[in-house]
């Protein structure tokens, strides 16, 4: 990756919100299921990338240098790099503009949330411990790790 592909590649994905949106603005169908426009950019650089028209075109061998689709293989790199990034980003911004209340008022309001869910992330690591230790390991051979997959399918980061 260099400055010219990652420039290229920020560049094409502002095309594409804009492109979202006039699409958002010209079918009201869109705005009616609050539809965003970066999810209708999504679908669209989906069916130009690698994943539609990459597919389509690497079965031609005349065609085998679109695999990436439209986009080339750096363009490819970058886009897989930026959620990653980006994330940060948005969980940054999420308190602009709001005031920090004091620490009791966060405790009563966030406390059963946050006992809650330590209940069951820790439950989802005894579960899953228990069943490794006691079913999984002796009887099965799987590693000990497989205990910890539970809590990590679920509570440990599948959105990211």
């Amino acid at each position: 990756m260099n400055a010219n592909i990652i420039g290229l590649s920020i560049l094409l994905l502002s095309v594409g919100l804009v492109i979202g949106k006039m699409i958002r603005l010209k079918f009201k169908i869109f705005s009616t299921f609050f539809l965003p426009s970066s999810i209708i950019a999504g679908f669209i650089f989906l069916f130009l990338g690698n994943e539609v028209l990459g597919r389509i075109f690497g079965q031609f061998d005349a065609l085998s240098h679109l695999e990436y689709g439209l986009f080339s293989k750096g363009i490819m790199e970058v886009f897989s790099s930026l959620p990653g990034l980006l994330i940060s980003v948005i969980f940054a911004s999420l308190f602009i503009g709001k005031k920090i209340p004091k620490f009791k008022e966060i405790w009563i309001v966030a406390g059963p949330q946050v006992s809650y869910g330590q209940t069951v992330a820790w439950g989802q690591y005894v579960l899953g411990t228990f069943i490794a230790l006691v079913f999984l390991v002796p009887v099965l051979g799987a590693s000990p790790l497989t205990g910890a997959l539970i809590e990590i399918s679920f509570v440990g980061g599948h959105g990211t």
